[in-house]
């Protein structure tokens, strides 16, 4: 509904849009940052959607936050005992 109203009759601004919305609001849930995830997101979708890029990470940031779901952070470091070592 709304890519259709934004874009009107074109077709493949709908799939864009849509996949621009899914990623957002997943990149959102994960980095919890939603700005970071907009400009993130500026390399690879049109920028005339940043409004809803940037409400789509918003949305999937509180999500997570009120779901209260821990995300594993992934770093360089195999364990915590060899922290110190690099």
């Amino acid at each position: 509904g709304l890519a259709m109203l934004f874009f009107g009759q074109q077709g493949d601004s709908h799939v864009v849009f849509a996949a621009a919305i899914v990623t957002s609001t997943l990149l959102g849930g994960i980095m919890k940052k939603p700005l970071a995830v907009t400009m993130l997101l500026f390399l690879c979708f049109p920028v005339k959607i940043f409004i809803w890029i940037f409400i789509a990470a918003a949305v999937g940031s509180k999500c997570v936050k009120k779901m209260g779901v821990k995300i594993p952070v992934i770093s360089m470091y195999f364990d915590d005992a060899n922290r110190n070592r690099y």
